[in-house]
């Protein structure tokens, strides 16, 4: 099975919100069954649904993977609990919260996992950091660009760029 490239989106907003996502690029790049190739830059943005909690930090990462999806997103949970990840309600404050918003092209339904994410072209906070990697990716249900979304939507929620965070991680083009 070839690997695809699948997009992460990454968020933390409870206690050192920088080492959560660290700590789980750590954990993912130590795997031997995700390569971490693509960082986005952080963004701090509001919380959405329950929004009397504390600012996000939120990126996007670009994996490749041989796993299924629900494989891959079994094994993203687990990063998560071994990260610390004790989220008590929906929407609510978390140490760590990783979703999956693209495998590649397809389209995947179950019970438990939808891809493409469903929130992903409602959200200013996984769409900025997305397009940031991949300027020009189309949603692969509609083919209508993801940066046609975020004209839609932006400054509905407030995120701000935050590049001076050292997730300990370094994409290729940015080495010298």
């Amino acid at each position: 099975m070839p690997e695809d490239r699948i997009y992460l989106g990454l968020g933390s907003n409870l206690g050192q919100r920088e080492n959560f996502l660290k700590s789980a690029l750590e954990k993912m790049k130590a795997s031997d069954k995700i390569g971490v190739l693509r960082v986005s830059p952080v963004y701090e943005t509001e919380p959405v649904g329950f929004t009397d909690q504390d600012s996000f930090l939120n990126i996007v990462v670009e994996i490749s993977s041989k796993l299924p999806p629900e494989e891959l997103m079994a094994d993203l949970e687990e990063i998560e609990s071994r990260v610390g990840k004790k989220a008590e309600f929906k929407n609510g404050p978390r140490e760590i919260d990783i979703d999956i918003l693209l495998y590649g092209k397809q389209v995947h339904e179950s019970e438990k996992l939808k891809i493409p994410h469903p929130g992903l072209s409602r959200r200013e906070f996984a769409l900025r950091p997305l397009l940031d990697l991949e300027p020009y990716i189309a949603d692969p249900t509609t083919n209508m660009p993801y940066r046609a979304y975020l004209k839609r939507i932006k400054g509905e929620k407030q995120v701000s760029i935050k590049r001076e965070i050292d997730l300990g991680f370094r994409n290729e083009d940015e080495i010298s």
